[in-house]
């Protein structure tokens, strides 16, 4: 792994695989996870094709914890940064939730060079209200789960869907909505969503404040796009309103649902994300793009 010098924090990132004569792919995770969210079920494999580079956001893995800088403006400045240090002048863009946004203010910034963009679940409050726990369709078939599986303390029904509470809701087990055979979104995942550098981070800097500020993804971001998208859901997930509202105010747009999984379908059933990144790119790149 290697560091570099983003607008005054160094960045941990990896660049993996040797061939070198296609555009690589910039993965960009969430929050509360960092590279091993990518690295070996995703990343590995992708190194088949071309060359791939992951990166810890600031504040996340190893790279720096900042007092200040985790909104997306900030991190997709830290990206534009950490790939002008290593000359990368063209690349294929995947973003998952947060990191996401990241990828779509660097594509609208640079859409000679951003070659295709990726939205892996990520929902935009400027195309979609925040939702209410009792207004997500599959709520109450979640809740259940984790009743029956000895989860006693649940948030409100009325509480907000937003990156606190679906930090908590990660660290709960047995969620058959998420993975069938009870698999733990904690266990894979999400582990240091509830670490104490997690907690350190949201208590001791601004990110609170910072993650929950999307003034810099506007609606008119998103209509001037003019490049390729893949807009890669799962079927369950809360952000599906922004998905179809993306494919509708963009002219080259994939929609994607990923069957029985919701928001974190990337790590629950990575070899699918795998094949509809991969299928789409080398799509994109046959018609010469």
């Amino acid at each position: 792994m290697k560091k570099a010098n983003c607008l005054g924090a160094k960045i941990n990132y990896m660049i993996l695989g040797t061939k070198q004569d296609k555009s690589p792919i910039v993965l960009v995770h969430g929050l509360g996870a960092n590279i091993s969210f990518w690295y070996m079920k995703i990343a590995k494999k992708l190194t088949e094709d071309r060359q791939v580079i992951i990166y810890d956001l600031r504040g996340h893995g190893y790279s720096d914890t900042t007092p200040s800088g985790y909104d997306t403006s900030t991190m997709e400045k830290d990206l534009a940064e950490l790939l002008r240090i290593n000359d990368v002048k063209s690349y294929h863009l995947v973003g998952h939730s947060y990191g996401a946004g990241i990828c779509i203010l660097n594509a609208a910034k640079n859409q000679k060079s951003v070659k295709t963009l990726t939205i892996a679940d990520m929902q935009l409050t400027s195309l979609q209200p925040i939702l209410r726990l009792k207004e997500w369709p599959h709520w109450q078939r979640w809740k259940k789960e984790l009743l029956d599986n000895g989860i006693k303390t649940l948030p409100e029904d009325t509480s907000n869907i937003d990156f606190t509470l679906l930090q908590y809701l990660n660290t709960l087990t047995g969620i058959r909505g998420e993975a069938e055979g009870k698999k733990s979104l904690k266990k894979l995942s999400l582990k240091n969503k509830a670490s104490t550098s997690w907690h350190q981070l949201i208590k001791n800097t601004t990110a609170k404040k910072d993650f929950e500020d999307q003034s810099s993804l506007k609606r008119e971001i998103i209509t001037s796009l003019r490049l390729p998208i893949l807009c890669l859901y799962g079927e369950l997930s809360h952000c599906l309103p922004t998905s179809k509202k993306i494919k509708e105010l963009t002219k080259d747009c994939k929609y994607i649902e990923v069957e029985n999984l919701g928001h974190f379908h990337p790590a629950l059933n990575p070899d699918r994300f795998i094949i509809e990144v991969t299928r789409f790119i080398k799509d994109i790149e046959a018609r010469g793009q």
